[in-house]
């Protein structure tokens, strides 16, 4: 119930100001386009989506982007800001890998390159093979560690540990014992 309160009030905290909800947008929207590019870029020109829903792709552009933007708030307002190296880079990650996997509904002719200039050629068809045959289970799986990394950052920035600072240079904490 404490976790669930500490995100509520994490997220109230963020997307109340206009900066951060006008920057998610703008994320998602770059990251829909980055996804399309890699996808296009796989099939010649043709946005082709075979293997997974496009439910599931707009879910993970839209958490992929959620990270983001709780990293650019945590690298403005804390100190400690742990959350631009793990969950801005995961979110990057988890946009590419995603327009990876789903670049064609039989294989991903990217990835097979890559993968057989560092692992041989019969390694990086099954690495491949593998890939393209789970395609929902990886972007769920890419979801669901999305979700669990926003909680994470989400229920810790609701620490008094972790108050944002004001622009006066106080901390939030200092404020509400005064009132």
């Amino acid at each position: 119930m404490q976790f669930t309160n500490n995100v509520v009030s994490s997220i109230k905290r963020i997307y109340l100001k206009p900066l951060y909800l006008a920057a998610n947008v703008a994320i998602a929207i770059l990251y829909y386009y980055l996804f399309e590019y890699i996808v296009k870029a796989q099939n010649h020109g043709v946005l082709l989506l075979i293997s997974v829903p496009y439910s599931y792709l707009y879910v993970l552009i839209a958490t992929s982007s959620v990270m983001l933007t709780i990293s650019i708030y945590s690298i403005r307002n804390t100190r400690a800001n742990a959350a631009k190296v793990s969950s801005s880079g995961f979110s990057a990650f988890a946009t590419v890998f995603g327009g990876l996997v789903n670049g064609c509904g039989c294989s991903a002719p990217i990835m097979f390159s890559l993968f057989s200039i560092a692992f041989g050629s019969a390694e990086a068809i099954s690495i491949d093979t593998f890939v393209s045959n789970n395609g929902i289970p990886l972007i769920i799986a890419l979801i669901a560690v999305n979700l669990v990394i926003i909680g994470y950052y989400l229920n810790k920035f609701a620490k008094p540990s972790c108050r944002i600072g004001r622009s006066d240079g106080h901390k939030e904490e200092a404020t509400e014992k005064r009132r």
